[in-house]
């Protein structure tokens, strides 16, 4: 056994002499600090491989690389995650940990599991005493629940589970603090009433408040501004651009907020866009590209060009695909050469995923912007032919049509996707945009009444 653990004051004092540093106890807090920096982040990356929902872009990885070189990890999108981060979708741990106060502090997987087997380093509440005080934190006064009973056991507060394929409970792995009052608000769930399933919400952030004489903030800040997103709401933008700036929060929750503001940019907005460009998170960085795809190309490439030589490939491929609409002609010799680099790691990609539909997609969307048509609608093609029912693919092919002056076979296209997908909102959207085109303005109104009967929530 490489860690060896004593007490001290309720505290554990532990070395790891794989990792050389140790867990030093402060009884002021009841919380334990590590004695050097975080330098783990290559432990925590090769286990994200497996326990993180991600797109895998190449097959060629290895261990010790940065997760991002091979694997786009995902943000805290709805239906995958909660607005205040829980876990919803089947998303494993990566995601979750990475928004937690204890990943910011230096904790690692191995502090935790062993890395063999998976199993704990300790059981119940032992497990956490390895840095968390136990006259502190299993005492009464700050569990309120009786000893030994389901509410005194930190897992049930602090990494509640949610059940996946009917026979697997997963635990949330962000290990925050319950917050029934934003739920109250919010309508997300909490550890509280997972329990006491037939009180409210409200009763449940009564007794918190009882309990502790105030709502508990916790480490995660971000809930209202997800929140305001995903309704759409007046204030969602500024909201956005203040997580997005807030260095304080997660990496994942800012990337979140960031990729948000890619549909609602304005002066304000797209400033905090171009400074995500520069965050020391790839995956900020990664989302903050994604977030300029309707800027002009010419004010893409002033702020976002020097991210073809991102050190991580996840970044530089995306930048080339943000990109692709440059002209090579106009840049320096040295310009050119590292768009055409990125964008051999952009193909690359697209093409190793071959068995996805989105990629084919993202091919014929490449090529369009570079203006090769043929190869545009070869892959579009391509798309249908691996999915006929991919909703993207006939919305783009069409488009294409209208580029190419083919205006009447892009409504064939989409008419023979409606025939497929007939409650498609996007599909009943374009062919109205056809027919606004053909000045048949009753037919269009008719297509276009139908979308939004399939979509009321899109504004679009």
């Amino acid at each position: 056994m490489e860690t060896r653990r004593q007490r001290t004051k309720g505290l554990a004092v532990v070395f790891d002499e794989r990792k050389n540093i140790q867990w030093l106890p402060n009884p002021e807090t009841g919380n334990a600090r590590r004695s050097s920096p975080r330098t783990t982040s290559t432990e925590i990356q090769l286990c994200a491989r497996c326990h993180s929902r991600r797109a895998q872009l190449f097959g060629d990885e290895q261990p010790r690389e940065p997760l991002m070189d091979s694997y786009l990890p995902s943000l805290l999108v709805q239906g995958l995650y909660h607005s205040d981060g829980q876990i919803n979708g089947e998303v494993y741990e990566y995601g979750s940990f990475i928004q937690s106060r204890m990943y910011h502090a230096g904790v690692t997987c191995s502090d935790c599991h062993e890395p063999h087997n998976g199993t704990l380093r300790g059981e119940g509440n032992a497990m956490c005493a390895t840095c968390h005080s136990v006259e502190k934190y299993q005492a009464t006064t700050h569990h309120h629940h009786e000893t030994r009973s389901a509410g005194a056991a930190c897992v049930k507060c602090h990494m509640p589970t949610k059940t996946y394929m009917i026979v697997d409970p997963r635990r949330d792995h962000s290990f925050r603090i319950p917050r029934p009052e934003v739920s109250t608000r919010l309508g997300t769930p909490n550890a509280c009433n997972d329990c006491h399933k037939d009180k409210p919400s409200q009763w449940a952030a009564d007794k918190v408040r009882e309990w502790y004489r105030h709502d508990p903030k916790g480490y995660q800040q971000f809930a209202e501004a997800l929140h305001a997103a995903r309704g759409d709401a007046l204030q969602a933008e500024s909201r956005l651009v203040n997580l997005a700036r807030d260095g304080e929060q997660p990496a994942v929750a800012r990337a979140t907020a960031v990729a948000e503001l890619g549909s609602r940019l304005t002066p304000r907005s797209i400033g905090a866009v171009a400074n995500s460009l520069h965050d020391s998170d790839p995956l900020v960085r990664a989302a903050a590209l994604d977030a300029l795809e309707h800027v002009q190309p010419e004010q893409r490439w002033q702020i976002a060009h020097d991210l073809l030589r991102d050190p991580v490939r996840a970044v530089r491929m995306r930048a080339a695909g943000l990109l692709a609409a440059i002209r090579t002609e106009r840049l320096a010799p040295e310009e050119r050469n590292q768009l055409q680099k990125a964008s051999e790691e952009y193909l690359a990609a697209q093409k190793f995923n071959a068995d996805d539909p989105a990629a084919w997609v993202n091919l014929g969307i490449f090529f369009v912007a570079r203006g090769d048509s043929n190869k545009a609608e070869e892959a579009y093609r391509a798309a249908l032919a691996l999915d006929p029912g991919w909703v993207p693919a006939y919305v783009n092919l069409a488009d294409l049509m209208r580029v190419t002056n083919r205006e009447d076979e892009g409504e064939k296209i989409l008419r023979a996707g409606i025939a497929r997908q007939p409650k498609a909102a996007a599909l009943h959207h374009s062919l109205g945009l056809v027919q606004v085109r053909q000045k048949n303005l009753p037919a269009a109104l008719a297509s276009l009444k139908r979308a939004t009967e399939l979509a009321p929530e899109n504004s679009r």
